[in-house]
């Protein structure tokens, strides 16, 4: 690993605070200041035969539900290609949703429909 200079001093990164053996934890704030004891979780899942989406986060150790940011990749440029994920359901230890797309455009008013298998979301929880 490349050098990274701190204050005139030199240390690697996968031995000082950007490393493994750094300060755990990220800074992370709501309306009262910070947050102590803050938990990221990410990670990847797919949707269901019913555009539904869901995943468990029970190693993260929540103590009350997090935050929950699910997005997902549009499959291409229009907009006739855009996909939004939302969330239905959170707890301490999952989180669940749908993926929804344009279906059919009359007027100027796009409807939606559910997608099917297969669209990958990506999930990110925040809390403590």
């Amino acid at each position: 690993m490349s050098d990274v200079f701190w204050g005139g001093g030199s240390r690697k990164g996968d031995t000082g605070p950007a490393g493994p053996t750094g300060a755990p934890g990220a800074l992370v704030y709501d309306s009262s200041g910070a947050v102590s004891a803050a938990k990221i979780w990410s990670g990847t899942v797919t949707t269901n035969s019913s555009g539904v989406w869901s995943v468990d986060y029970t190693a993260a150790g929540f103590v009350a539900p997090p935050v929950i940011q699910a997005n997902c990749t549009a499959t291409g440029t229009t907009a006739a290609d855009m996909r939004n994920a939302k969330t239905t359901t959170k707890s301490t230890t999952a989180a669940s949703g749908i993926v929804v797309a344009p279906a059919l455009s009359v007027l100027g008013i796009i409807s939606v429909s559910l997608v099917g298998a297969g669209v990958s979301v990506d999930v990110t929880a925040i809390g403590k």
